[in-house]
């Protein structure tokens, strides 16, 4: 199984990264691979977009010059095709404060001939830049709420992507009661992000709870453009990768975002929905001038 294959080599090379050991990532690499985080490069150096192995180790040496991975590890990963999400984290420290806290981020990794020609890294960029700066702790996700047990049916992956095709169908053209209707009673809902950013940002829990978060992004954002560019599924889990615009209707400002939704399905209904977005460029859209 392609998807299985994928799963394997990465699961090996994200252990091996724990161990401080990147050399069976790199190996995995293109030549003319791209690699690049969705994060502004001015607050971000290591954000700068880079090919190829030796852009992979100046990018990873990048990062560690100011963090240190204290523990690292990869707790989901999903693959269908050519492509691959990471759900990986773990507990950070900023070498120059010698702060710790707890970061999540959510890799999209697409491959060609067994090897990687797209990795882009998703995680909380106001909350890194700000926990940096000395003030708030980052966003993390919030994965499998009550250690519940979830379905593994194969079949089931397929009708879940579909439930979440056509509501994505439907939200693209300004119709969000699909996707809302999917919502389990004890569902939760949780934006990789800080309510002191956005009203709907962290983790909430039960449907009315998250239709009401729905409902704050609808009131401070309007929605003018969200293009689906991926969406895989596998087991319990489907993750949607888009291209969305939204205006911030208090200030009239356009923010143009990459987004990663992670749903996790239990007898066709969400009970678990993350999302990944450049949050700090996404947090200036509400700034005046």
């Amino acid at each position: 199984m392609p998807g299985q294959d994928l799963i394997d080599r990465m699961a090996a090379a994200y252990v091996a990264y724990h161990e401080g050991d990147a050399e069976p990532f790199f190996e995995l690499i293109a030549d003319h691979g791209v690699l690049r985080h969705v994060a502004p490069v001015v607050a971000f150096p290591f954000a700068t977009p880079r090919r190829g192995a030796e852009g992979a180790k100046e990018m990873i040496g990048q990062i560690l010059t100011d963090f240190q991975w204290l523990n690292f590890r990869a707790f989901e990963l999903i693959a269908e095709d050519d492509l691959l999400v990471a759900l990986t984290g773990g507990r950070l420290r900023h070498r120059a404060s010698g702060r710790e806290a707890a970061i999540h981020l959510a890799d999209m990794i697409r491959f060609a001939d067994g090897r990687i020609v797209e990795f882009v890294e998703f995680f909380d960029t106001a909350g890194l830049h700000d926990w940096a700066a000395g003030q708030r702790l980052p966003g993390v996700t919030l994965m499998n709420p009550g250690n519940r047990l979830l379905s593994c049916d194969p079949g089931e992956a397929t009708r879940n992507k579909t439930l979440i095709s056509d509501a994505f169908t439907a939200y693209s053209q300004g119709d969000p009661g699909l996707l809302a209707g999917l919502f389990a009673e004890d569902a939760c809902y949780n934006s990789v992000a800080s309510l002191e950013d956005f009203r709907f940002a962290g983790p909430c829990h039960g449907k009315a709870a998250v239709l009401e978060n729905l409902g704050r992004i609808a009131e401070d954002y309007a929605l003018e453009r969200y293009d689906l560019q991926h969406l895989i599924a596998q087991r319990d889990l489907v993750v949607g990768y888009a291209d969305a615009a939204f205006r911030c209707k208090a200030t009239g400002k356009l923010a143009e975002v990459e987004k990663l939704d992670i749903f996790r399905l239990y007898d066709g209904r969400i009970v678990e929905f993350n999302e990944f977005f450049d949050s700090l460029t996404t947090r200036r859209s509400h700034e005046l001038g």
